[in-house]
């Protein structure tokens, strides 16, 4: 991937992000911010697949904290 199309998927991400932590109620953000970030570690895997077929999703980035506050 070249390095404009990572610095706009990061910015989705992150506005991605505000609009979860806008929707959902304070004390359920943390449980809101872990399913966003579960779905694009699928989806990346996916799109990072030959052939389409998911890999594991989780391997090699491991959990990252996403700041929703």
């Amino acid at each position: 991937m070249n390095a404009e199309f990572v610095s706009k998927l990061l910015d989705a991400k992150r506005l991605e992000a505000e609009a979860v932590a806008s929707l959902v109620p304070p004390e359920v953000r943390h449980a809101a911010a872990c399913a966003v970030r579960a779905l694009s570690d699928a989806a990346l895997g996916v799109l990072e697949a030959p052939g389409g077929r998911p890999q594991d999703a989780g391997r090699g980035r491991g959990a990252r904290p996403i700041d929703i506050d």
